[in-house]
């Protein structure tokens, strides 16, 4: 990965003596990118935060975006009869870097990503994505969001990327909601002859197909190498078809490539199944020094054809996979210990991460706060809705600083509005959503998402409703 990394850069600084530079400052200088992407030697510097109040993408990127570690926000990319749709449509040969999406939505029907819909040839760092991605076949669509209860979805779905080919990824991470009906990741949905370093996905897999579901990290990989990252799934079935059919905390499908260091962590809120796996279909797989929760079951792969090489591939119980040791015996490089290396890729503490492992190094994860006027500071905060899935009710808390007052809306995945809660003042609040909306009708099962609204800023999360 440092040869990748030195390379990169050489690369970037020979680029740079021949870039043409455009500042971004609004956002209608993102028409820029839409006027210039196409070109090789565009450079595109982010520097501020975005917010976004309508549909927009990018078609094409050739050249670089850096941003700066800025956040673009409520950015909504839709068109159900289209592939290769995201911020970005299409990334060939291109850079994208230290850039920040909160609150995205990408719906279209193949090659579906927040930050990309396919690339290919491109490098991506340091780029963290947040919010819901979703496909529908074009056959089903019939000009409205579909209902989870009929949901058929499209393919090649990743938080991240669609589709990636030819490219590596490195420090990136995704939150997402997944809908799809296959190869479908929470980072990346489709991957060929790509690496991807130091990244992890926390992601929720929202299907009624039975086949080729997805994975918590990726979909489907071919050709490519994966080290040092690491997946939390929740596999989400409204209808309940899963219990008899296997759950995978990494990668689905895997075939010519090689896994070091990772790990797949299946959330205690996912359904029960028959059995858990790290991967459920491996072809031709080189794997070290990995681990993944098995809370049932035996193996650790569902299915293996050709030639497979499996060296310290364990299957753990949760607790095990919080215990500093089970990590240090396979020779995984932890800060404050020289045994098994001085790079300190990974640290672990009871405090963060729910007391999992995670990557030392979450610089991309801080929003760039350079130059921000203390008074547009946010004044509230949103907690997680607990319990998330719920069937019956689930608590939503939050906290309202400072002389401000806050609002709490309830949205379905169409963006319709079905419940809202009067104004609150400061203080820490707990309100309690049955799954009824305004009139006391019973929404259906699916995506939800709730919104802390002050005078200043707002803040999302999502929810799912599970079917009684």
């Amino acid at each position: 990965m440092k040869k990748i990394i030195l390379i990169m850069a050489i690369a970037l600084v020979i680029i740079s003596m021949y870039a043409v530079d455009y500042q971004i400052n609004c956002r209608d200088d993102l028409e820029l990118v839409v006027i210039h992407g196409s070109e090789t030697d565009a450079v595109f510097h982010l520097n501020t935060d975005i917010q976004f109040a309508e549909r927009f993408s990018i078609p094409m990127l050739c050249g670089t975006f850096e941003g700066h570690n800025y956040t673009i926000r409520n950015l909504y990319s839709q068109n159900s009869g289209d592939s290769r749709l995201g911020f970005i449509n299409h990334v060939s040969g291109g850079t994208i870097r230290d850039l920040n999406m909160v609150d995205g939505y990408s719906h279209g029907y193949s090659a579906i990503g927040l930050l990309g819909g396919y690339v290919e040839n491109s490098y991506i760092e340091n780029c963290h994505v947040e919010g819901l991605v979703s496909g529908y076949e074009r056959n089903n669509y019939n000009g409205h969001y579909p209902d989870v209860d009929d949901y058929e979805g499209g393919h090649s779905i990743g938080g991240l990327i669609g589709s990636l080919r030819a490219s590596t990824i490195i420090n990136c991470s995704s939150d997402v909601t997944a809908l799809g009906s296959y190869d479908i990741g929470g980072l990346v949905g489709k991957s060929f002859y790509s690496d991807i370093y130091n990244s992890f996905s926390d992601s929720s897999i929202l299907t009624t197909r039975n086949r080729r579901v997805g994975g918590a990290f990726i979909g489907i990989f071919k050709y490519g190498e994966v080290r040092d990252c690491y997946s939390t799934l929740t596999l989400i079935a409204p209808h309940g078809e899963y219990n008899s059919n296997p759950r995978n905390s990494f990668i689905y499908s895997i075939e010519d490539s090689s896994i070091y260091n990772c790990y797949g962590l299946i959330s205690p809120d996912s359904p029960s199944a028959s059995c858990d796996y790290f991967i459920v279909y491996a072809s031709d797989l080189n794997v070290r020094n990995s681990v993944h929760t098995r809370l049932v079951g035996t193996n650790s792969i569902y299915s293996t054809h050709g030639i497979n090489s499996f060296i310290n591939l364990v299957g753990a119980q949760i607790d095990e996979m919080q215990d500093l040791t089970t990590y240090l015996d396979i020779g995984w490089d932890f800060v404050d210990e020289d045994m098994n290396g001085t790079d300190d890729i990974w640290s672990i503490n009871p405090d963060i991460n729910d007391g999992f492992p995670y990557l030392t190094d979450l610089e991309y994860m801080v929003p760039n706060l350079e130059n921000i006027n203390p008074s547009v500071v946010s004044t509230i905060k949103l907690f997680n809705a607990y319990p998330n899935p719920f069937q019956t009710s689930t608590e939503i808390s939050f906290k309202v600083d400072q002389m401000d007052e806050a609002t709490i809306e309830i949205y379905n995945i169409k963006g319709q509005l079905v419940k809202s809660y009067p104004t609150f003042g400061k203080g820490k609040h707990h309100i309690s959503w049955d799954g009824f909306n305004t009139n006391r009708t019973r929404c259906t099962s699916g995506v939800y998402f709730y919104r802390l609204i002050s005078s200043n800023s707002s803040i999302t999360k999502k929810m799912v409703l599970l079917k009684e």
